[in-house]
């Protein structure tokens, strides 16, 4: 069996250390490319991602990453986005101002917003959270499928996609009473607002599973 090859984007925005390292130990071989290749030379993506919307789309956009992203959605092979990397999968991003996000995903990404009176709510959300499974059997054939609902990953965001149908939600979590998107999926297309490269064993479990689809 040949080893797995995942190429990561290097845009200039992103944990590009930590997930190369992370695929690395998933037994996959790595590209960290920092020149946007063609779909046809990629077997497996992830799209990286920190910061603010805007600025990572006006990044991924220079560097050809929106078209290749798009490009390589059609080709049925594994992709996956992470953090910031997941929200560009939507149409639009409402970070100061609407901005147009990659679009594979159809729905808006919005801020966290506290339920009526907390006024103790804080922004970022920072630290482990547990995954919650919206459907049983839903992370059957994801990079979740090592996951067993309840396991904690590491969060840090300020805003969350809120998919047009329910379906593309693959996982959730919880901060402070409010029901936060954690991971979206169209067919061969996932993205994790969580950061499995700091999520230890479970994120590795994560990245072993992505590498092996």
């Amino acid at each position: 069996m040949s080893t797995p090859k995942v190429t990561v984007l290097d845009f200039g925005i992103g944990n590009l250390y930590s997930v190369c390292r992370a695929v690395e130990k998933s037994g996959a071989e790595v590209a960290l490319v920092d020149k946007c290749p063609r779909a046809d030379q990629v077997e497996r993506l992830i799209l990286p991602g920190v910061g603010a919307f805007a600025k990572c789309l006006d990044a991924m956009r220079r560097f050809g990453a929106v078209d290749l992203s798009r490009e390589f959605a059609e080709t049925g092979r594994p992709m996956l986005g992470i953090c910031v990397g997941m929200q560009a999968l939507f149409e639009i991003g409402e970070e100061f101002g609407e901005h147009a996000g990659i679009g594979i995903i159809p729905g808006r990404v919005k801020q966290l917003k506290p339920l009526a009176g907390n006024n103790a709510f804080k922004l970022p959300h920072v630290g482990w959270a547990p995954l919650e499974c919206p459907r049983p059997g839903s992370w059957d054939s994801s990079p979740l499928r090592s996951v067993k609902p309840g396991e904690y990953t590491y969060f840090v965001h300020s805003y969350h996609g809120i998919p047009d149908q329910n379906g593309s939600i693959l996982a959730t979590t919880t901060y402070d009473g409010i029901k936060i998107t954690a991971a979206v999926s169209k067919d061969n297309v996932t993205g994790v607002q969580f950061h499995p490269e700091r999520s230890g064993p479970v994120g590795l479990r994560i990245m072993e599973s992505f590498v092996t689809s």
